[in-house]
């Protein structure tokens, strides 16, 4: 045979698995009108954190690096944000198509799509040879679409992980088998990288489908284990090791009050699902909503029966039986059961998306569905079995209906009959030639019900516009254009294009949505009149002028009418761009640090006596009025009487039961949408001695009127000590988003900062490294030495960076070692077997 032959042999298979994801995919992404055959972008769900995300990742060729982004909320750990959203290797597209983010993002999603598919083929031809190609490629395309990877392909971040699984697995027989290690450290290593929560599950994984092969191995199990245990335990610390520069400094920024005790665990154990909604994701169509989904274990009709006639035939060891029955068993007691459940999400209670590592079953429903392939090739199966099958089908399906019908789509259903009678068809028939015809009509009608069930899975999900997207990013670029300042500076705006615009669409602000936010600082935010929930923060038109002047917002993009006097310098697509003249840097001198009893002080209290410990000046900002309940008839309502000129702000108490609130008197009406995840509302512009009536909508008795308090804030002391901190002689130059350097002199030796704090932050003051602190609760500080001129560095590494490098390069040294000395191992055996 010619070496193109050769070549061309070994690449058929991958070709024809190619072939059969890729038709599967258009057909899916036609019937959707996805793009490229639609507006609808394959996006929905939490895509657009992921979007922003990757955009900033896109963006780190420029001043943005993996340390430090300032698209957090007011800035924060990029490093831990990138480990859980954005650190594939495939987001290199990113980078290279960061001008065509639509392009990037979609073309990502699918060219994983089709690399699952591909690793999967990989893993079928590293256990035979290159024959039953058409088996192999239609098995493999059930593997990229399984319910699993179209119904949380918006998360692209994860499909590394069922990408890197089947080359996983080859791992593990190989470190069996006593060959090199390389390929299941590599695959395990890039798995953590990519997503290291996902890396957690398929660590779990692992060792389930190390068991696995060693009971399936020839010889005795206990010497299997002796031979491969320390290796194969070597190599998963290796591979995690090598993973550490990433894994450490993640670990070390997550937010704490995320995981759970095994007590807590333990404690709060209940059931999750039942086994008909489980069995439900076998059928095609299964019927689910992002947040309270049932385990995605579909894999297709075709995998199912053969499943099914592997547990049937006589010719299939009980051995193999009864180790395929423990893992499906393991599986299904892990769904049931909250506290297995949750140990596999690393002892964290998931948002929504569950079971998020039902995948695994999926690839050992693959696994055992090749093992009937395997068996089949010899001898058809007889028709007793073909009828048994089809018996305890139709009893699951039986089941099922009876008990979950709610997750049954009756097309689906259909589409799995018409599959059933192919099945039996192809594998009834005698005459080969139409049997091979036959087999390949069950290879299309398989592929049909993929896209199919994709179809059904995504037809009801609102999807998010590419064109919206280029509107949007057109409309920002023109404002940056406008306000065109070089400067370091924040902004925001009061309308929300997504939940991480600011990574989005790259500028400095405090609208963010990331389950690695620095929960402490978002929590003192919202004592500040910032918006906040869960993960999140929001900017909106309720935060107070000395919030955003103290947090240094110096442009507003509002499509409102903009009360605080800040100065319009530009308008575009119904945006009104604002300059806010009160604005103070990020860095700037103060006469005292301070820290407060948060429990003592209210929102408009804490914002006086953080003003005050700027300049020193004892003029309160907000002062109170006077507050009266005046509830009658049944009507929930207070009355306001104004005891000074300038903006009202109403101090509502979280977790209160209102729905609304309306606004009555000095010659105005309004009704404002009250929402636990904000403390402060703006009421309006008001003269001393006006008075107005507040009554409040609640759906239960769960409030207090008199809890609530109203505040006026005074523009002309904002102005005052804003303006004694502007006429400062210092600037900022920001040298990478974690590269600050300051100019400074001044007689105060106290710098304060609007950067939330954090241990990674290194600051040297003419190359003398400072000691930082905690100031006002939540930012930085630090004091400067005595000097004329200060030139003043900021430089953020992530906490445990240095450490985890290190780990990293001593895996690395460890692995290459190892394999040398396993050559040299090989080498001297071959030798004495020559001899």
């Amino acid at each position: 045979m010619s070496q193109k032959k050769s070549i061309w042999k070994k690449l058929l298979p991958y070709f024809m698995t190619g072939m059969l994801t890729g038709i599967t995919l258009i057909i899916m992404l036609y019937a959707l009108k996805i793009y490229p055959f639609g507006d609808k972008a394959y996006l929905w769900a939490d895509a657009d954190q992921y979007f922003g995300i990757e955009s900033y990742f896109g963006s780190l060729l420029g001043k943005n690096d993996i340390f430090y982004s300032w698209g957090n909320v007011l800035g924060g750990n990029a490093l831990a944000e990138l480990a859980y959203y954005s650190f594939s290797p495939f987001n290199v597209i990113f980078i290279l198509f960061h001008d065509h983010m639509i392009f990037a993002a979609h073309f990502v999603a699918y060219i994983k799509i089709i690399a699952s598919a591909l690793a999967f083929c990989y893993c079928l031809l590293s256990t035979c040879d290159e024959k039953n190609i058409l088996i192999k490629a239609t098995l493999s395309t059930c593997y990229a679409f399984m319910g699993y990877m179209v119904f949380y392909g918006w998360n692209t971040s994860w499909m590394d992980g069922v990408i890197l699984l089947p080359l996983m697995y080859v791992g593990i027989r190989k470190i069996i088998q006593n060959k090199n290690i390389f390929l299941y450290v590599f695959s395990l290593a890039v798995a953590v990288i990519s997503n290291f929560y996902i890396g957690f599950m398929l660590c779990i994984g692992s060792f389930i489908l190390y068991v696995v092969q060693l009971l399936l191995s020839d010889g005795k199990f206990a010497d299997n284990i002796k031979k491969s245990f320390i290796k194969y335990m070597f190599a998963s610390l290796v591979g995690v090791g090598i993973s550490a520069f990433l894994l450490i400094p993640t670990y070390l920024g997550l937010p704490s009050d995320r995981s759970l005790t095994i007590f807590d665990l333990f404690k709060d154990m209940s059931f999750n699902t039942t086994p008909a909604e489980i069995l439900s994701g076998l059928f095609t169509g299964q019927s689910n909503t992002l947040k309270e989904n049932a385990p995605l274990i579909y894999v297709g009709m075709f995998v199912l029966i053969l499943d099914i006639l592997f547990f049937i035939n006589k010719k299939i060891s009980f051995r193999k039986k009864a180790v395929y029955s423990a893992v499906i068993l393991i599986f299904f007691i892990s769904f049931e059961n909250s506290f297995i459940n949750q140990i596999w999400h690393g002892l964290s209670k998931n948002h929504c998306f569950n079971y998020r590592y039902s995948f695994l079953l999926s690839f050992v429903l693959l696994l055992i569905a090749w093992e009937t392939c395997q068996v089949l090739k010899e001898e058809l199966p007889p028709k007793e079995d073909l009828l048994k099958a089809v018996l305890i089908l139709g009893v699951i399906l039986a089941f099922v209906i009876q008990n979950a019908s709610d997750k049954i789509n009756i097309l689906g259903i259909s589409l799995d009959i018409l599959l059933i009678l192919i099945f039996i068809t192809a594998f009834s028939l005698k005459n080969l030639r139409v049997r091979k015809a036959t087999a390949a009509i069950l290879s299309c009608g398989v592929v049909v019900s993929l896209a199919c069930n994709g179809y059904f899975y995504l037809k009801d999900i609102r999807m998010q516009s590419c064109n919206t997207y280029g509107t949007n990013k057109a409309m920002m670029e023109n404002a940056t254009e406008t306000i065109n300042d070089d400067s370091f500076y924040r902004m925001d705006k009061s309308f929300s294009l997504g939940r991480c615009d600011t990574n989005l669409f790259d500028y400095n602000g405090v609208s963010n949505y990331a389950s690695t936010e620095n929960v402490e600082n978002l929590k003192f935010l919202k004592k500040l009149g910032v918006r906040h929930k869960w993960m999140w923060a929001k900017y909106t038109t309720n935060t107070p002028l000395a919030t955003e002047a103290l947090l240094g917002f110096r442009y507003i993009l509002t499509n409102r009418e903009n009360a605080k006097g800040y100065e319009a310098i530009g308008e575009g697509d119904g945006i009104k761009y604002y300059r806010n003249q009160y604005a103070l840097p990020v860095l700037f001198p103060v006469n005292d640090f301070e820290n407060f009893d948060l429990d003592e002080l209210n929102d408009f209290q804490l914002l006086n006596q953080i003003w005050a410990s700027i300049n020193g000046l004892q003029e309160d900002i907000f002062t109170p009025n006077t507050v009266s309940n005046t509830s009658h008839d049944g009507e929930n309502q207070l009355t306001v009487t104004v005891e000074n000129a300038g903006s009202l702000y109403l101090l509502i108490p979280t977790r209160s039961s209102y729905t609304s609130f309306k606004v009555t008197g000095a010659r105005r009406e309004r009704e404002i949408r009250y929402d636990d995840a904000s403390e402060v509302y703006y009421i309006g512009e008001f003269d001393r001695g006006e008075s107005l009536d507040i009554s409040f909508a609640a759906k239960d008795g769960n409030f207090d009127l008199d809890s609530i308090s109203c505040y006026t804030e005074n523009k002309d002391i904002i102005y005052q000590n804003s303006q004694l901190v502007n006429q400062q002689n210092l600037s900022i130059e920001e040298k990478s988003s974690s590269h600050l350097i300051m100019s400074y002199s001044g007689k105060s030796s106290n710098i304060a900062t609007t950067i939330p704090y954090d241990e990674g932050w290194t600051v040297y003051d003419n190359g003398k490294k400072l000691t930082i602190e905690k100031n006002w609760n939540n930012f930085l500080a630090f004091q400067l030495d005595d000097a004329d001129e200060h030139n003043i560095e900021l430089v953020y590494r992530s906490t445990g960076f240095g450490i985890g490098s290190k780990i990293t390069i001593f895996s690395i040294v460890l692995l290459i070692l190892f394999e040398i000395l396993n050559l040299n191992t090989i080498k001297n055996r071959l030798r004495k077997k020559r001899a």
